[in-house]
């Protein structure tokens, strides 16, 4: 496999949803270390081959710390009383969602919908109104870039913390500042973050399921014409 096609494997979403949090998780834990004096970190020198693998690093750091985000998501689901996306689609288009897919498909599906019906619906949408589903799709990579940026939002707010309560014992009184601030905005960040992750989650289902109802009947046109 040559680079032109290495590189053509990341899209924007890839960048959006990995390497942004996988940035400010690399970047917070090299603070925290710092600042913790659990040992000296080598300084860095900004070259073509430090950028490179710092982006190497920070990518494969969004990869891998991509689920650490999930109890956060789930915290604030469960302090909201709110109810998943997923979860809200009325009971009426439900059903014919159903049936639609029940008639295009020819699968006989079971009386509870479930995530798999929109993953259907979604397929459909995907292949035959790619232009309607690209809104989709932008909405599920703000939607994944958000849901990742939660941890490195809280790894910095407790930077803050234990940057605050350093100062405090070295008789600073900014460090009760610092300590204030940094629960104040660490907590707003989390959940305005967490608010945009869940109207973007709603925008894309809906957007699916909208585009969905419009292409049944858009075939149906056709088969009379036909």
């Amino acid at each position: 496999m040559n680079s032109k096609d290495f590189l053509a494997k990341f899209s924007f979403q890839d960048i959006l949803a990995y390497f942004l949090p996988g940035t400010a998780t690399t970047l917070g834990v090299y603070v925290l270390f710092s600042e913790l004096n659990l040992f000296e970190l080598p300084s860095l020198e900004a070259d073509i081959f430090t950028g490179i693998l710092f982006f190497l690093v920070s990518f494969i750091v969004g990869i891998t710390l991509s689920g650490v985000s999930r109890p956060i998501v789930n915290f604030f689901y469960w302090l909201k009383k709110k109810e998943r996306p997923e979860n809200l689609i009325p009971m009426e288009p439900k059903y014919k969602l159903k049936e639609a897919l029940s008639e295009k498909l020819n699968i006989e599906f079971t009386e509870d919908w479930n995530e798999e019906y929109y993953l259907f619906c979604r397929i459909m949408v995907k292949e035959l109104l790619p232009s309607s589903f690209s809104y989709s799709y932008r909405q599920e990579g703000l939607r994944l870039m958000r849901t990742y940026m939660l941890f490195p939002v809280l790894l910095w707010t407790t930077i803050g913390l234990i940057h605050g309560i350093n100062d405090f014992r070295d008789l600073k009184w900014n460090g009760v500042v610092l300590m204030v601030l940094s629960l104040l905005l660490g907590g707003l960040l989390l959940l305005n973050i967490w608010n945009r992750m869940h109207k973007n989650k709603e925008r894309a289902i809906k957007n699916v399921l909208v585009s969905f109802i419009c292409l049944d009947k858009i075939l149906e046109e056709k088969r009379k014409e036909g």
